[in-house]
């Protein structure tokens, strides 16, 4: 008897430590694929992997030593997250001009994510988005935080 595939489980997380070399943005984009994929919600990988990308090459360029990802799906919304130890640099939105090489990848994420941000942590801080999964509702102005809070080490 063929069997539907499971549904994700309420809450799922993953957490990995990613470490300064070439290595670790393809292994944050592959973690962040297999387990979207593992939790049925391979639907929404492009714009994740992208997303995680950008904030895993800003902690890796901008703060010192390994940077970590979490992942979580709660409630049909996905949140990652990447901590880093740099405590007084949080990421802003630069002016974009055309001389500039770099400085437009908080642009994606501004554009890209339902919201994102950076939390203060005891050794630096967490820089987050947020992507809302089919068949969430409208999410204006709900504050998630409380619900991942019991999960964020």
């Amino acid at each position: 008897m063929l069997l539907p595939p499971p549904a994700p489980p309420r809450t799922a997380r993953l957490s990995t430590v990613l470490y300064s070399d070439r290595e670790s943005l393809r292994q944050a984009r592959s973690i962040t694929i297999d387990r979207l994929t593992a939790w049925g919600a391979e639907d929404r990988a492009d714009t994740a992997v992208l997303l995680v990308n950008e904030l895993v090459t800003n902690a890796l360029v901008h703060a010192p030593g390994a940077v970590r990802l979490r992942l979580f799906l709660h409630s049909g919304l996905l949140r990652c997250e990447v901590a880093d130890r740099h405590r007084t640099r949080h990421p802003h939105l630069c002016p974009v001009s055309m001389g500039r090489e770099s400085g437009r990848g908080l642009r994606l994420v501004e554009a890209m994510a339902l919201r994102w941000g950076s939390t203060p942590a005891p050794n630096g801080k967490d820089v987050w988005f947020e992507l809302g999964l089919d068949g969430v509702p409208d999410l204006d102005g709900l504050d998630v935080t409380e619900a991942f809070a019991e999960y964020c080490p």
